[in-house]
């Protein structure tokens, strides 16, 4: 079977193949795959229902439906924007977000577990109430299976980053007094797993 050029996948916006062509092709060859990619996203703007292209960190993020679930019984409201799939012992690295009866953010924390999502998230709710911080309402926002990597490599990569990008606004136990924007934190992760992979 011929293989499909450069050329032709521009001409006919077969991105997916290009994408893939990027995620597998050497460092060498990154910069001209990624070319191709950009010019069949902008060109063939049907690919951008479906994927957003992080110009800085040069990574491909597949946009999610999500399929928003509420649930009551953690002691405060949560709100699942991801689909909650990782089998115990997966080793994850998350983005979680709570907030007051109000509705106002609270704080964003970048974690780690290899426990359940919902059981990691209940016990950061019960830390909190135990501790004063009146948290009505949490979400799950993001969550990344970080292979046979320490999931505390993404989170302390993305930890520095917001460390970095939030002056000031770093609390202790990996939180911070400010909206970490999701697709931001994806791009990061994605990008952090890619190089290191």
């Amino acid at each position: 079977m011929a293989t499909t050029t450069m050329k032709e996948m521009r001409e006919n916006g077969l991105f997916e193949d290009a994408k893939e062509k990027y995620e597998n092709t050497s460092k060498s060859w990154k910069k001209r795959w990624w070319d191709v990619v950009c010019d069949i996203w902008h060109t063939f703007t049907k690919w951008q229902e479906k994927y957003d292209l992080d110009m800085v960190a040069m990574t491909i993020i597949k946009k999610v439906k999500r399929a928003v679930s509420r649930v009551r019984n953690y002691g405060a409201e949560v709100i699942e924007k991801i689909p909650i799939t990782f089998a115990k012992g997966t080793k994850i690295c998350y983005l979680f977000k709570f907030y007051n009866a109000e509705g106002e953010l609270l704080f964003s924390k970048i974690g780690t577990t290899e426990r359940t999502i919902r059981q990691r998230l209940k016990e950061e709710i019960d830390y909190y109430k135990k501790h004063g911080i009146d948290v009505a309402l949490a979400a799950i926002e993001s969550a990344f299976d970080t292979g046979d990597m320490e999931p505390e490599g993404a989170q302390d990569y993305a930890k520095g980053h917001y460390i970095r990008k939030f002056k000031g606004h770093y609390i202790r136990n990996d939180r911070f007094a400010c909206d970490i924007d999701v697709n931001d934190f994806n791009a990061l992760i994605s990008n952090f797993l890619t190089e290191v992979a």
